[in-house]
């Protein structure tokens, strides 16, 4: 069985530190972690993306860690793969988000985040979401901690809260810019 939609760039037995046994990524970092974090594997994964994404023609100029996955450390190399991730997008020219200074802007509903945005004071905020729609390819998407289809109800929350016509009739009117870690 083979993984299409979560599964490696590179062909399996390259990363299999990072593979379930239907070849798929682990769910979850602590998955990765209690399986042995292999650093090279990562990192060989993360090159070939890149590559891969750029050979497509996207236009990537940042990095970010996903799913909270830079916490994975290697004992033999004493270091960690935030640091591992950091140093290769100053090799690649690329923007890493822990380098812009950022105020984290946390809202789960368009209702707290209009309050948010109505009681901003100058600077530089982040709000991370991952809008979705809740349809059957999300339902199929879960892990230990969050069962089938709550992750697609969640992600579809995230669509109607950037959406909402509130959010942005506050956004013209206070003049906020909305922008990316390379801008």
């Amino acid at each position: 069985m083979g993984c299409a939609a979560l599964g490696p760039s590179l062909s399996p037995e390259k990363v299999p530190s990072l593979l379930d046994r239907h070849g798929c990524f682990l769910r979850t970092t602590h998955e990765i972690f209690e399986r042995g974090v292999v650093m090279d594997e990562l990192m060989y994964e993360a090159r070939t993306q890149l590559r891969y994404a750029r050979k497509l023609g996207l236009d990537i100029r940042y990095i970010d860690e996903h799913m909270g996955i830079g916490w994975l450390f290697n004992e033999t190399e004493q270091r960690n793969f935030s640091e591992a991730l950091r140093v290769w997008a100053m090799q690649e020219g690329l923007v890493w988000h822990e380098s812009i200074p950022l105020k984290p802007l946390f809202c789960s509903s368009a209702t707290e985040l209009q309050i948010r945005l109505q009681t901003l004071t100058t600077g530089n905020y982040l709000l991370i979401t991952h809008p979705a729609y809740d349809n059957e390819e999300m339902r199929q998407v879960g892990s230990r901690d969050n069962p089938l289809g709550v992750v697609a109800r969640a992600r579809e929350m995230d669509l109607r809260m950037l959406c909402d016509p509130g959010v942005r009739q506050i956004i013209r009117e206070r003049n906020i810019l909305l922008s990316r870690y390379d801008d």
